[in-house]
């Protein structure tokens, strides 16, 4: 089995000479990371006089803003008080109307505007990066911090796609061979089962072996082989002692000649099975294995404080009694007599077309605009009243609210919005009250995480006073008599879970204790069903 796996694999990564003939062509960027974040581009980024320039519309996630004049064939760059303007065959620019100079101009590529990476950086306060291990442009601010929380997931497809979203950094030379021209065109990950902290990144030319610790991906190993993965014929780094050669038979995924992804793994049985699907941006080659369990997750924050024990028996956990099936087009979940069925159609490369609510006579048909890319999460509140589902995108997570006696939603990320309150990039951790009257959730980005209470009875929010400013929260769990509720936190000074509570009576917060990964993976049967693992 384990030939039959490495010959397929292989065999589409048979190698293919990419030449830049000229040097305003595509170039091999396989993919621009914004922020942490994979950007889909219909135009890829090309080099000009040695500089790279991407499409515009790649910065849009860093809060820049422009506008094309077609008549001066000019470019209007603007971040905050700041304004660049840059002229399509002109190296004179202009940054708050005094002149500058800029290596290469503004390119039009089939309709679209590409930009000078490097110059907009530098006067925007950027950091761009090219890491030439796997053809990636990275665009970071000031205020970028690697998504904990999701990189410390037992979803291991989420945790996995944090995973390769971080610059791989190197201490040894690196084999040059792998970063030639069109090297990474083809190019797969394979990953240990049950592992997010580990893979081995491998193109036309070779392989490099990657863990990661602490928020850092860095390469140990790179080498080329002749006849197999065991016949190595060079190679740079420290050879780890684990059996890396296993990985592509546990799990091996990677980009076809007709632009699918594919998986390729090994079953409970030990069966070859085999996942296929569309590409939209560069993250989804990580696809999500059934039936694989996250083991030991070495990405988790270490304890370094007395550990205390929490105790489960005080938290509200209602005997859900949900039951869940997801097949490559439907997802259903049923709890009491309320059903979930979204159908996910093949047109909309696998996205959730409509979602059905189903609650004894009532059918409520709903159509979400833009189309998630998944259900992370379902829960019913204890009225039975109302819904909170989590819509899954390539840039967060959103969290709708859907009222089953009336059949109105809204989604609570664009509320905030609506509220000034800051950043909504995501909505991951939620959990009702005992009644049913309240939901909690956690809301913020990649970097910061803030709390907030909604209550269906009189539509308001309340905000919980943060005394830290958290990078992730984890886990909200309400207390037996609805009064207050627990939930797990971490911050940019110390990585340590620790367990916080919340009084709704006095508006307050004490920190309760620390917190073990184990305990951390024990309460997971306290909140939301989990759709997407």
């Amino acid at each position: 089995m384990k030939k039959v796996v490495v010959f397929v694999f292989f065999f589409v990564l048979t190698f293919q000479t990419w030449t830049i003939a000229d040097a305003a062509n595509p170039i091999s960027v396989n993919a621009v990371n914004v922020n942490g974040k994979f950007i889909a581009t219909d135009v890829s980024p090309i080099i000009k006089d040695g500089r790279v320039l991407v499409p515009i519309r790649t910065l849009a996630s860093l809060g820049v803003t422009y506008q094309w004049d077609s008549n001066s064939q000019s470019a209007l760059i603007t971040k905050g008080k700041d304004q660049i303007k840059l002229t399509a065959n002109k190296k004179e620019a202009f940054k708050n109307n005094q002149a500058v100079q800029v290596d290469v101009p503004v390119q039009m590529t089939q309709g679209r505007i590409l930009v000078p990476i490097r110059f907009v950086s530098e006067n925007f306060g950027y950091k761009a990066n090219y890491e030439k291990i796997r053809s990636i442009l990275f665009i970071q601010d000031s205020n970028y911090k690697v998504d904990q929380e999701s990189l410390q997931a037992e979803d291991l497809q989420t945790a996995r796609q944090v995973a390769i979203s971080l610059p791989v950094q190197s201490s040894f030379k690196s084999l040059s061979s792998l970063e030639k021209p069109g090297a990474n065109k083809d190019y797969g990950y394979a990953f240990p089962r049950g592992d997010s902290s580990r893979y081995m990144y491998s193109n036309n030319v070779g392989h490099t072996v990657v863990e990661i610790k602490n928020g850092v991906a860095k390469a140990v190993w790179q080498f080329t082989e002749g006849n197999g993965l065991d016949d190595i014929v060079s190679s740079a780094g420290q050879r780890p002692s684990y059996n890396y050669v296993e990985w592509v038979t546990d799990i091996m995924m990677f980009n076809d000649e007709n632009g699918n992804i594919k998986a390729v793994y090994k079953d409970d049985k030990g069966q070859q099975k085999e996942i296929t699907a569309k590409e939209k941006s560069y993250t989804d080659i990580i696809q999500s294995i059934p039936n694989e369990t996250s083991k030991t997750n070495t990405n988790k924050p270490n304890m370094t404080q007395s550990e205390a024990k929490v105790d489960l028996s005080l938290y509200y956990s209602p005997d859900k009694g949900a039951v869940k099936e997801v097949t490559s087009d439907k997802i259903t979940w049923k709890e009491n007599e309320v059903t979930l069925i979204a159908d996910k159609k093949k047109e909309d490369k696998g996205s959730i077309s409509t979602m059905n609510f189903i609650n004894k006579d009532r059918n409520l048909k709903i159509q979400i605009d833009p189309k998630p890319d998944n259900i992370f999460s379902v829960s019913l509140s204890s009225t039975k009243k109302y819904v909170a589902v989590a819509l899954r995108y390539s840039y967060g997570n959103k969290l709708m609210l859907v009222n089953l006696s009336n059949g109105k939603y809204f989604i609570f990320n664009d509320v905030l919005k609506s509220k000034n309150k800051g950043t909504v990039e995501s909505i991951s951790a939620n959990n009702w009250s005992p009644d049913g009257k309240k939901i909690a959730f956690r809301y913020g980005d990649t970097s910061t995480s803030k709390l907030a209470i909604y209550d269906v009875e009189s539509n308001t929010f309340s905000y919980p006073p943060l005394q830290e400013a958290y990078v992730g929260v984890y886990r909200i769990m309400w207390l037996k008599d609805g009064k207050s509720f627990d939930y797990i936190a971490d911050f940019p000074t110390n990585p340590s879970l620790k367990l916080y509570r919340y009084n709704l009576i006095g508006n307050s917060i004490n920190t309760i204790s620390s917190v073990t990964k184990d305990e951390l993976s024990n309460m997971d049967k306290i909140g939301p069903t989990l759709i997407s693992e």
